[in-house]
């Protein structure tokens, strides 16, 4: 699960439903490739998720190593299904995921999205830039026009 509910973590709140749905995934072929050789149908709600794990050069980790599982496991196939539309074994797991935030659990670690780190990258920078417009002695006649420093142009 994503975020925190009653206090237990499982992904950081950093993590996107992207970065869950994958995680699943990974766990569900990492299991279906430990039971015997007999044909394995794994269906996910999660179109984005079943395109990236067919993708051999996803730029997502986790994608390529289900991608790889799934080439050297020919037994196992994973198709997309609609959410939300009432199949019982998806509403199912829908509820087990919600339930288990409940349970104490290792907090799983899964690197932050580039899109995360370049937002934070990006707000410290204009704090830095805005610090240093406050502080310096030149440039005060601009100053007192713009007082807020901003990366959109004006």
């Amino acid at each position: 699960m994503v975020g925190k509910d009653n206090g237990y973590r499982w992904l950081q709140d950093y993590n996107t439903v992207f970065q869950a749905e994958l995680l699943a995934l990974k766990h569900a072929t990492d299991h279906a490739t430990s039971l015997p050789h007999q044909p394995i149908t794994i269906l996910v709600d999660n179109q984005a998720s079943v395109q990236a794990a067919a993708n051999p050069r996803s730029i997502n980790i986790t994608a390529r190593k289900i991608c790889k599982s799934l080439i050297s496991n020919k037994h196992i196939h994973i198709y997309w299904i609609k959410a939300d539309v009432g199949y019982d074994g998806n509403e199912k797991v829908d509820r087990l995921a919600k339930e288990s935030v409940e349970f104490d659990r290792d907090p799983l670690s899964v690197k932050a999205p580039i899109s995360i780190l370049k937002s934070i990258f990006k707000k410290r920078m204009v704090e830095d830039w805005q610090s240093d417009w406050d502080g310096k002695d030149t440039g005060r006649s601009t100053f007192n026009i713009l007082p807020r420093v901003s990366i959109q142009p004006c």
